[in-house]
């Protein structure tokens, strides 16, 4: 891109000549162990004997390391190579070898690319994606599908596989759909297994990070796995790489830039394409990042690595890159720069041992991660590396389990409660108490008048009707008995208490 802009078509033949042929170089490369085999019907195992399918997979999606995903494979002619999205299409569970819905999309390579193809299948809702190669007798486990740029956001893994594979496991689907439509006749379902199993050694995982220092996409990957990185600490064992190689087809104005020249070899980095970094100033950053980790790494992790990596992403990264920045950034770290001349004086050796260990681990792009001598497929993201390392275990830590982090969190914020906090809390209870103090003595009053009157009503009814009073006057007249025996029996009694008290008042008078 950079040559082209600059119209240099001379360098950019050179250089994609040197690039044709570190791709020919990864095409044989081994990753990470994947058993794929047929689980269904009997008749397709045998065509397949038992044995593993040969395939490869994407550098995009996640990839669940350490977990087995069993499922029905489904192919659909009308959109067989994936290439637009699966309308009025939904995925039925029956045939599915568990309880957890897993289908497998068959389709066809060629069209689009990879990516397209994945997140199509994704959105059907399919749990893998399973390419089938177009070439005759090719084999699968010599090609890397790369990401196209557009496969952010897949989470499904995408695996290919060879031409011949690819045509048994389709005519087979075909003819078990086409028998379960003839009633008469049972067919069982395709069903591939898939275990994403990752090599464990000993108990110890060691991974390491390839990253072109200074680069601002490596940068910002390593401040994403900084947390996890500490986490893991003394578990995991991590070693960071850099970029280094040698340039035979470079100009001499490309070479001084670019290159360091020692008396029996030179050593070469890219130059940042977006900025004027030049190599020489990528390799001095990244000998002084190795030399950071080496001094200051001791059995509980790189500690001051990575806070000082996780302060050039955030502030030195790219074209921001500056020596006075980098020291800045040493400073906020606590890193004493004496202690570190004594790394930095045989540089030759470090990048001798950088390019060789890059030759022999065969890194196809960067950032990188290899876990256990295996090179990191899918997605980088810091989450899906860290669950890729605990895969590594033989017995997982308990730094790899979710509530780990969450349980420590709470145990520190136990031991930091305030004053504020307690008073908070205090108020609260005294509230509430308020409010349940209320509650009873209003409960208790209303039983306390039930009472009374329940008492009243008892006495009430002790007395007997009165036979027959004298008339009263006419302003205390009283009523009949029919009316009487209609209102309720306290207001007669006291009715006709009052009216008795009068008439005795009236003959006294006479």
């Amino acid at each position: 891109y950079q040559r082209r802009v600059h119209g240099d078509y001379q360098y950019e033949k050179k250089e994609m000549k040197f690039a044709q042929s570190l791709y020919v170089l990864f095409l044989f490369i081994g990753f990470v162990q994947l058993t794929m085999k047929i689980e269904s019907p009997y008749e397709l195992k045998l065509e397949f004997n038992n044995q593993d399918i040969k395939h490869s997979y994407g550098n995009f999606g996640y990839i669940p390391y350490g977990s087995v995903l069993a499922g029905r494979v489904y192919y659909y002619p009308d959109n067989s190579k994936a290439c637009h999205r699966f309308e009025n299409i939904s995925l039925d569970r029956e045939g599915d070898p568990d309880n957890d819905f897993s289908p497998i999309i068959l389709v066809e390579r060629g069209e689009c690319p990879f990516a397209k193809k994945a997140r199509n299948i994704q959105e059907l809702g399919g749990a893998l994606a399973l390419i089938v190669d177009f070439r005759d007798n090719a084999n699968p486990e010599h090609i890397i599908m790369i990401d196209d740029g557009t496969g952010v956001g897949i989470t499904i893994p995408t695996i290919m596989i060879s031409k011949e594979d690819g045509r048994k496991i389709k005519d087979m689907v075909i003819k078990t759909e086409q028998g379960r439509n003839n009633l008469n006749i049972v067919q069982s379902y395709v069903v591939v297994s898939v275990d994403f199993n990752m090599d464990r050694p000993d108990d110890r995982v060691e991974y390491d990070i390839w990253y072109n220092s200074v680069h601002s996409k490596s940068l910002d990957f390593i401040s994403q796995m900084k947390q996890y990185g500490k986490r893991l600490g003394k578990h995991a064992l991590m070693t960071p790489h850099i970029l280094v190689w040698k340039c035979g087809t470079c100009t001499p104005e490309e070479f001084t830039a670019n290159c360091i020249q020692y008396s029996k070899e030179s050593y070469c980095s890219p130059p940042l394409y977006d900025s004027s970094i030049n190599g020489k100033t990528i390799l001095q950053a990244g000998l002084l990042e190795r030399c950071i980790y080496k001094t200051y790494s001791d059995e509980s992790g790189a500690e001051k690595w990575w806070d000082y990596m996780d302060y050039l992403a955030k502030h030195c990264s790219g074209s921001n890159y500056t020596a006075l920045c980098s020291e800045k950034g040493q400073i906020s770290v606590g890193i004493n720069k004496e202690k570190l001349q004594s790394c930095l004086a045989p540089a030759e050796e470090f990048y001798e041992k950088e390019r060789e260990d890059l030759l022999n681990a065969q890194i196809p792009y960067f950032p990188a991660v290899v876990v256990n001598n295996k090179i990191f497929r899918g997605s980088l993201y810091a989450k899906a590396i860290f669950n890729t390392i605990c895969a590594g275990f033989n017995v997982t830590p308990d730094v790899c389990f979710d509530d780990y982090q969450d349980s420590t969190k709470s145990r520190t914020d136990k031991s930091r409660i305030g004053f504020g906090t307690i008073f908070f809390i205090v108020f609260i209870v005294v509230i509430i108490n308020v409010i349940l103090i209320y509650c009873y003595r209003k409960y208790s009053l209303r039983e306390r008048e039930d009472e009374i009157a329940k008492q009243v009503t008892q006495i009430m009814a002790q007395y007997t009707a009165i036979p027959k009073v004298p008339e009263a006057s006419s302003s205390f007249a009283l009523s009949s008995p029919v009316e009487e025996s209609n209102k309720p029996q306290p207001i007669i009694f006291i009715s006709i208490i009052t009216t008795t008290k009068k008439k005795k008042k009236k003959k006294k008078k006479k």
